[in-house]
């Protein structure tokens, strides 16, 4: 009687111990399911407030790009050009950091992370210096050269921002669409370069001087790497965009401007109205 108790009780605990083990896995594989998706669901929360911060950052880009190339003009034109367009274009910018300030108000510093912080910080301190270099050039203070390496430099600092979001992006498809719209970025400062650099040419209409055209082609040069890159990585509706921006009008006509300037730029005499290669190559 004794033996066959035991057996029935031998039975029992391996059965519940075969049991507890089933069990035990169907929650291991539940729990980590659960991790799993709540760290999808927190990748994603991340993913979406970098894409937010890249946009609002961009605003301000575009704006402080147009602002160096007609900061140029009126440099190279001694204030006989654009100066109701660069107090116009000044107000665009502010206008665009002010949403920028206020989105920041609202995110999650522990969402976007320490080294985008401090990316963003080391930007807005360089904006810090914005109103004192307009003075400068406003009053002549500051050359052509000085002003669009503020400017320039300034830029440099917001895009550092975009590139450590696009890298920390961590679901596949959304740091690969990050990063297309990086090196769009990228390429689009190249091109407010060239804007800029080729804008202090037509008020003086003289030959560019040795620097500045190694500057030209370097910028060229990287404008078509990172286009190559941005048609490598995006969408075809993205590439298909961009072509039909330079298929168009102004597209055509900048293009024009561009081998006309590059074409005259050591022996001066680009000759074209000087309104002419900002507003085209911006409304591009």
């Amino acid at each position: 009687m004794s033996t066959q108790t035991y057996g029935w009780r031998s039975i029992r605990l391996r059965l519940f111990l075969l049991f507890a083990l089933v069990i035990a896995a169907v929650l291991f594989y539940a729990v980590r399911d659960v991790m799993t998706q709540w760290h999808a669901s927190e990748a994603m929360a991340r993913g979406t407030q970098y894409a937010a911060l890249s946009v609002r950052i961009n605003g301000v880009v575009h704006e402080l790009q147009k602002e160096r190339g007609l900061s140029a003009g009126y440099i190279g034109s001694r204030g006989a050009r654009f100066t109701p367009e660069l107090a116009q274009q000044q107000a665009s910018t502010d206008k665009a950091r002010e949403a920028l300030d206020a989105w920041l108000v609202t995110a999650d510093p522990a969402v976007l992370g320490d080294a985008i912080l401090k990316a963003v910080s080391a930007a807005q301190q360089r904006l810090g210096e914005l109103q004192g270099t307009r003075g400068r050039i406003a009053s002549f203070g500051l050359s052509g050269t000085d002003s669009f390496a503020y400017y320039t430099g300034t830029i440099e600092g917001l895009v550092a921002a975009v590139e450590i979001a696009a890298n920390a992006a961590e679901d596949v498809q959304l740091s690969r669409g990050m990063s297309a719209y990086l090196m769009f970025v990228l390429a689009k400062e190249q091109a407010g370069r060239e804007r800029a650099s080729i804008n202090g040419l037509f008020p003086s209409d003289g030959p560019a001087d040795v620097s500045l055209r190694r500057r030209i082609i370097t910028i060229l040069t990287a404008q078509d790497t990172y286009l190559s890159n941005f048609r490598s990585m995006a969408p075809k509706a993205w590439t298909d965009a961009l072509q039909a921006v330079l298929d168009s009008e102004h597209g055509r006509e900048t293009a024009r401007m561009r081998g006309g300037a590059l074409e005259r730029m050591e022996t001066g005499g680009v000759g074209n109205e000087p309104g002419t290669p900002v507003n085209t190559t911006t409304r591009q």
